[in-house]
């Protein structure tokens, strides 16, 4: 059971709920309910930077360009019961890109997220739950560079969990995900996967890591973006007080179709209530 993991659960379970990384695409919510009553939240910071991939009048790449972001957020979820856990994500983000045509820049709420997860299933080691979510459209959609899309998504996503016990008196986990995210207005709707798995290697120390596939489906209407991209993060987390920890991540854009590459470093601080 999870309670035999001597002093580990509450950081184990919280870490499970807080796979970080503010970026769209890297969602925090694992699939372990809240206990009622209970929940956490979360404020990070993201500064990020991507190489904008141009081209000269020989179709050759230049390589010229960056686009700078500056991201922060607060994440909340609180458990209305033993099975259902509601939250909300809200982000600000400041962006600064800089290219061959010149220099440009932005400042403003991008896309709120809004979810419920259910609890299907709770085994002594796994658990296997649901979560629907609502992207609520950010208010500086229409200036450029765009920092939010002007229409609202719905996602519904599936998701497995499972703790387990090493040598040495280590544990560990692992969460699968999958989820169908429809976009309105133009942009493709997007398939994402999502695998994270964490030990924790000494009392008070975990290290986390998390591969994240965004996969546009090509049904983009009109111009509407569609692509795909595939991040990796590796992060440590770190228990300062029976209620609070600390996170610092490497984040790092692999690959992808239509999308440029950048990475970036977070840090976040957690409160569980």
């Amino acid at each position: 059971m999870l309670t035999r993991i001597k002093a580990t659960p509450p950081a184990l379970l919280l870490t499970m709920l807080l796979v970080m990384a503010a970026l769209p695409g890297m969602a925090r919510a694992g699939a372990w309910p809240q206990p009622e009553g209970g929940g956490q939240v979360v404020l990070n910071a993201l500064p990020f930077q991507t190489r904008l991939q141009g081209y000269n009048r020989a179709g050759q790449p230049s390589g010229t360009g960056t686009d700078q972001r500056l991201e922060t957020s607060i994440y909340w979820e609180h458990g209305l019961t033993d099975r259902f856990t509601v939250g909300m994500q809200p982000r600000l983000q400041a962006i600064w890109m800089h290219d061959q045509s010149g220099s440009s820049r932005n400042l403003g709420m991008a896309e709120e997220k809004a979810f419920a997860r259910y609890t299907l299933w709770r085994g002594d080691w796994n658990v296997v739950s649901v979560q629907g979510q609502v992207g609520i459209p950010g208010l500086a959609q229409n200036r450029l560079p765009r920092l939010a899309e002007p229409n609202a998504s719905y996602e519904i996503r599936a998701m497995y969990g499972h703790a387990f016990e090493l040598p040495a008196g280590l544990s560990g986990f692992f969460d699968l995900q999958a989820a169908f995210n429809y976009r309105a207005g133009s942009p493709a709707d997007e398939m994402t996967y999502k695998v994270t798995g964490g030990i924790r290697v000494a009392p008070g120390w975990l290290v986390m890591g998390q591969t994240v596939s965004t996969i546009g489906l090509r049904n983009a209407r009109g111009t509407g973006p569609d692509y795909s991209i595939h991040r990796a993060l590796l992060s440590l987390v770190v228990d300062l007080a029976p209620q609070w920890q600390i996170e610092v991540g490497y984040l790092r854009e692999l690959g992808g179709r239509r999308a440029a590459l950048g990475q970036g470093v977070l840090g976040a601080l957690w409160y569980r209530y």
